[in-house]
């Protein structure tokens, strides 16, 4: 970017060289120094404190100043060079300049950096609002933008626009899934010792097919527990997860977009998890209030604690998921045990009873990924068939109970195939301490 030319042509096209607006670098450097001149005073917490903003600067330098702009003046110009090789030889000035605006607005999208200046809606007040109510919204909106900007009218019917946007997928999906696999390979072979026996990401276990099994170098750390058998899995490609996200998950990805403040309130209050309405850990009603205070406090420190330092996270840049835990396979046994004994009720849920081929691909693998991430497929097994049974037990009571005669006898159906019998139900009946009648008016019918 030593070409002042050049500058002034990206600057007058839109393109944003600058830090984000979500990195707000200059108020925390104002913070700081306002910080160093206050502890003038305080010589160790002084000297910290200016240690500390002469790092920041020299950071953010390297980070928006080389880096972040470097590859956005190298996008812009590439780009326009290419627009510029396609354009006919009587493009007008208007034209070139309409085409750079929109190459810009679009690198603005892909890398971030919005032209908040262009969007009416975005007064001072808005953006500060945006900013507590969410985690990064530049960035959100800016992958919001260059996902559907390939499929919109508007920007579909430009050929410039076009070939950028569905370029920029394109290459991304190839590449990412390209060196992921080869990542993959990498870390399986070397675990297993072998180059011929790598494995590639889609040989993965269930669940973990788009993912990076890392558990080779993990299980080198000295804090891996070595009797912890579960594996370990990154996933990179946040840009293109999170696009995915919003079609099959929105809840869920809206949860951890909200800001530390809004996730930390609605925690406190609801005692989930904003998203994924996990229970937190004080979700327990036995809990009093003062006996909650160190896990809501705990809670909280998390809520602000930086990525890098944070523990679910690969060399302090991915985003880390784990393997197969017994209640997720659990879980996955109870569905197929329901979908195996109760097809009618798996109907209404899926719109389909599940065909036998689904369901042994399925069991095969949860049994897999069950013994790779050192679990007993057999005794989760039978821990489910228990809970379901307890499941349909309840049912039969209800509608005994209820006197639904009918729908107890439907219950009773499914209990035998469970493995129940006349006496285990008669049994069980007596210790719930129900009417000996209720039974005997249903075994008549």
């Amino acid at each position: 970017m030593e070409s002042d030319m050049f500058v002034r042509d990206m600057a007058m096209s839109g393109t944003q060289v600058g830090a984000h607006s979500d990195a707000m670098v200059g108020k925390i450097n104002q913070n700081l120094a306002e910080w160093e001149t206050r502890s003038k005073n305080v010589p160790g917490l002084h000297h910290l404190i200016k240690g500390f903003r002469s790092y920041k600067q020299w950071f953010d330098k390297k980070l928006w100043n080389n880096y972040h702009a470097g590859i956005k003046s190298y996008a812009y110009y590439n780009a326009v060079a290419e627009a510029m090789k396609h354009a006919p030889d009587d493009i007008s000035a208007k034209e070139i300049a309409e085409a750079k605006d929109i190459i810009a607005e679009l690198i603005n999208d892909a890398i971030g950096g919005q032209e908040w200046e262009k969007k009416f809606w975005a007064s001072p007040k808005v953006k500060q609002a945006l900013q507590m109510m969410f985690l990064a919204p530049d960035y959100s909106i800016s992958n919001l933008n260059i996902a559907r900007k390939g499929l919109t009218p508007k920007y579909f019917k430009n050929p410039i626009a076009r070939r950028i946007a569905w370029r920029y997928w394109v290459k991304m999906t190839l590449s990412l899934l390209g060196i992921m696999s080869a990542m993959n390979y990498a870390s399986t072979a070397l675990e297993e010792g072998d180059i011929k026996k790598g494995k590639h990401m889609w040989q993965n276990e269930r669940g973990r097919r788009l993912t990076v099994d890392v558990t080779y170098m993990m299980r080198k750390m000295p804090w891996i527990d070595e009797d912890d058998k579960r594996r370990f899995y990154i996933t990179p490609g946040k840009q293109a997860r999170e696009v995915v996200r919003y079609v099959t998950d929105l809840p869920e990805i809206t949860g951890s977009k909200s800001s530390p403040a809004v996730q930390t309130i609605f925690e406190q209050w609801a005692k989930h998890q904003v998203g994924t309405g996990w229970p937190t850990e004080w979700a327990d009603s036995d809990m009093s209030f003062y006996e909650s205070m160190p896990h809501r406090l705990h809670a909280v420190f998390d809520k602000f604690k930086p990525f890098t330092v944070r523990g679910n996270n690969f060399a302090a840049t991915f985003p880390m998921r784990r393997g197969m835990g017994w209640w997720q396979a659990q879980k996955g046994y109870e569905e197929l045990i329901r979908s195996e004994v109760d097809p009618g009720r798996f109907k209404e849920i899926y719109g389909q009873v599940m065909p036998v081929s689904d369901y042994e691909t399925i069991l095969n693998d949860i049994d897999r990924a069950a013994l790779k991430n050192g679990l007993d497929p057999i005794g989760l097994w039978k821990q489910a068939n228990t809970r379901v049974r307890t499941e349909y037990y309840a049912g039969l009571y209800q509608s005994l109970n209820n006197g639904d005669m009918k729908k107890a006898d439907e219950q009773a159906k499914i209990l035998y195939r469970l493995g129940a019998t006349d006496q285990t139900i008669r049994q069980s009946m007596e210790r719930r301490e129900l009417d000996p009648e209720a039974y005997r008016e249903w075994r008549t019918q």
